[in-house]
């Protein structure tokens, strides 16, 4: 506890390296030995008060043991195109908003940094960058970030794609093709095709008409390294306003498609929610993410491309304060094996023990229902009772009344 400079109860240290215990101090002018590297969890001495700490004490160990096993993980988002964001806004909108990636991406080890003009994206990805992820970008990339983008890919780098279909982007004065899209194109072999997708059958509810249909749910999944746990525990895995993912042929990249739509989805061509065979909708499972890797210059490297950024915003993965958005534990798990695999972590895929208690949230529907039942139905059950009382009583009045008049 010395040597770990451990002072209190209920503290439970980790630490890598060399323990020096009773050490000698240094000879006059020698330097001091460095201290090994230690990480604490601390729990409560008191086992009522240990307990919310307990419940979550497996995703605290984990996160200690990734940093001190894996070193420092940097990932960085690109900004200034219109992507998600973990940054306050006067009326923030779940499907833009970032700010439950950004915690899971720390509770993972990562440190979590932004990357766009500022930071000299057009001058190159920092070297220190273990991941990029580019999430939704609504307006398009310069060519020189781009450059800077393919030249970190095949040097070895991570990305991390989630592209919106054309419809979701903005709309500009005069139309101009994003170069980042003819990058991914050219080295990945993948594009996001024009349509979007809608699912009459499997789907989440909302709004409670048509419009969920755009909600598109699905748990067909391929057994690979990043799609690990939603393969072996079949979950729920949510693309609200998706696109899909169209593949080329032949080329030089690996592709493994790792989530598909159920064969109940079809791409909407009249923007209506609502399947037509007579418009020319088809239905069918299509493409929602890839797994590419490749090589440059006999230089591996890996990338994500997903078919709309939605999977990984709050409406996925919920917020925090009060910014909270839903929670679909699929979409969490993908972006954990996701996000391990880029980095050549696979083996720390895999679910993580929890017993936090989590929050309820109620759909409108189910507020209506709550509301309803305990203005009027508690009063009407009281009234109803009431009244059955008063007449039993009456009842009994007349019953005496007649054994009198015998």
């Amino acid at each position: 506890a010395k040597a770990l400079a451990v002072r209190n109860n209920g503290t439970i240290t980790f630490t890598q390296g060399d323990i020096l215990i009773d050490a000698p101090p240094p000879a006059e002018g020698e330097e001091p030995p460095p201290k090994p590297v230690t990480r604490n969890v601390k729990v409560n001495a008191e086992f009522d008060k240990a307990k919310r700490a307990l419940k979550k004490i497996d995703a605290d160990v984990q996160k200690v043991l990734i940093e001190l096993g894996h070193g420092e993980r940097i990932a960085y988002v690109t900004t200034g195109h219109g992507e998600l964001t973990w940054r306050q806004a006067a009326q923030p909108v779940p499907e833009l908003q970032a700010n439950g990636l950004r915690e899971e991406l720390k509770s993972q080890g990562f440190t979590v940094k932004e990357l766009g003009l500022r930071e000299k994206l057009g001058e190159g990805v920092p070297p220190d960058a273990s991941l990029v992820m580019v999430l939704g970008p609504r307006y398009p990339f310069s060519q020189a970030e781009t450059d800077s983008l393919r030249g970190y890919l095949e040097a070895g780098g991570s990305l991390f794609l989630a592209l919106e279909p054309r419809a979701a982007r903005a709309p500009l004065p005069t139309p101009i093709e994003d170069p980042l899209d003819a990058m991914v194109a050219e080295v990945l072999g993948v594009t996001v095709a024009e349509g979007i997708l809608a699912d009459e059958v499997v789907h989440a509810r909302s709004a409670g008409d048509k419009r969920d249909n755009f909600l598109v749910l699905t748990d067909s999944f391929s057994s690979h390294g990043s799609s690990v746990t939603l393969a072996a525990q079949r979950q729920v895995f949510g693309a609200p306003f998706t696109g899909y993912l169209e593949l080329e042929e032949g080329h030089a990249a690996a592709h493994t498609v790792t989530v598909r739509s159920m064969a109940t989805a079809f791409v909407d061509e009249n923007r209506d929610a609502v399947f037509s065979a007579d418009a020319g909708e088809v239905k069918g499972t299509k493409p929602l993410v890839a797994a590419v890797s490749g090589s440059t210059n006999a230089v591996g490297w890996r990338a994500i491309v997903a078919s709309t950024s939605s999977v990984v915003s709050d409406v996925a993965l919920g917020g925090v304060g009060d910014q909270q958005g839903s929670i679909i534990p699929g979409n969490i798990h993908f972006l954990r094996d996701t996000s391990n695999w880029l980095i050549g972590a696979e083996a720390l895929s895999g679910t993580t023990q929890s017993e936090e208690d989590v929050k309820i949230e109620h759909t409108k529907e189910g507020q209506t229902w709550w509301f309803y039942s305990t203005v009027l139905g508690v009063p009407l059950l009281v009234f109803g009772l009431g009244v059955f009382r008063v007449r039993l009583r009456h009842r009994g009045q007349r019953a005496s009344v007649k054994g009198d008049a015998r």
